[in-house]
């Protein structure tokens, strides 16, 4: 008597060969992988988990220095930069502030500015210190 497995293969009209390809389709890449090390000799392996290995190893410390830069830039631009572009800014409204003495009457009439402005305020306060 023959097994119930295979003779429900043979009734389908599947042979005996089919059953071989369903345990293969079975096996997980892992597993094929592992099966691999028999058929490639040791020195390709090795030589490719050397190429490998130095690839990873590249590539991590490729990108620990890119984060490095990137930390450097970024908190170089928030203490020297931001600031720095904040008082150019200033300095150029003031210049501005200060061709145009018609705008600075303008402005202390309506009360955005002090008696004195802005600019002396400045001033006064950047002496004395």
């Amino acid at each position: 008597a023959r097994p119930i497995k295979e003779v429900a293969l043979n009734q389908r009209g599947s042979s005996s060969d089919s059953s071989d390809s369903s345990d293969s389709e079975d096996e997980t890449i892992i597993q094929r992988v592992k099966a691999l090390r028999d058929v490639i000799d040791y020195s390709t392996r090795a030589k490719v988990m050397t190429l490998l290995s130095k690839t990873f190893a590249w590539g991590k410390d490729g990108a620990k220095l890119l984060g490095n830069l990137g930390w450097i830039l970024t908190t170089s631009a928030l203490l020297v930069v931001f600031p720095l572009g904040y008082e150019i800014e200033r300095e150029k409204a003031m210049l501005e502030f200060e061709k145009n003495p018609q705008a600075a009457q303008t402005l202390m009439q309506s009360g955005l500015l002090g008696p004195e402005g802005d600019s002396q305020k400045t001033v006064e306060s950047e002496d004395k210190q």
